[in-house]
């Protein structure tokens, strides 16, 4: 059994880790469990010499959870080396993927991670118009990665996006977030009404932050 094939086979193992015990009374506690200390090795990875072989392995792959433990490991490990490709294959990846769960969590994971989208920039457009809001969400969120010669494009998708999200706090937090880096002047009143006719914390709050990028003000 090769590292990977180990690595994974503990990822996936919830029992107690040989020599602990639970506490009486207890059933299950996730710190004592050898996937648990594995999740963590895991997150130590950073040689990138695993990265071929963990995308040989996601696109072998056939189990949902196997995939997305894969792509738990692939996506921070790409981020530590800088290795930006990594972006556009996950985006092609999901192009492909049918199981919803598996599409979030490689968005999710691209959203959390610092790596660009240097050629897979258009899919993103349309998955903002994803029937699954988690999904569309994560897209959105995409969108802040690329670069200001994208920002007439995105700004005119994101007041659109407003108009039919009016009572998402949500969606609206997510577009405002958008705005603060590609909104002009333009944005501003359709995200003041956000601030405005918004009761979520969050959402106002975005609003406002969005604003005072878009002016240029801190205070």
């Amino acid at each position: 059994m090769n590292y990977l094939d180990d690595l994974f086979e503990r990822l996936e193992n919830n029992d107690l880790r040989p020599g602990l015990t639970l506490p009486e009374g207890v059933t299950y506690q996730s710190n004592l469990t050898v996937s648990w200390k594995a999740r963590i090795e895991s997150k130590k990875l950073s040689d990138p010499k695993w990265i071929s072989p963990l995308k040989e392995r996601l696109n072998k792959e056939k189990v949902t959870i196997e995939k997305i433990n894969i792509i738990h490991v692939l996506i921070p490990l790409a981020d530590k080396n800088k290795e930006n490709s990594i972006a556009d294959y996950i985006i092609t990846f999901i192009k492909q993927e049918k199981t919803r769960w598996v599409r979030d969590v490689a968005l999710s994971s691209l959203n959390d991670s610092e790596l660009e989208i240097i050629n897979e920039k258009e899919y993103l457009f349309e998955l903002i118009k994803d029937k699954d809001w988690q999904i569309k969400l994560s897209a959105l969120g995409l969108l802040k990665k690329l670069d200001k010669s994208y920002s007439n494009r995105i700004e005119g998708v994101c007041l659109d996006l407003i108009e039919k999200n009016q009572k998402k706090p949500h969606e609206l937090s997510s577009i405002c977030r958008v705005l603060a880096k590609h909104g002009t002047v333009k944005s501003i009143p359709q995200i003041k009404e956000i601030a405005i006719n918004n009761s979520k914390a969050f959402t106002v709050n975005s609003a406002i932050n969005a604003v005072r990028e878009i002016s240029g003000t801190k205070n």
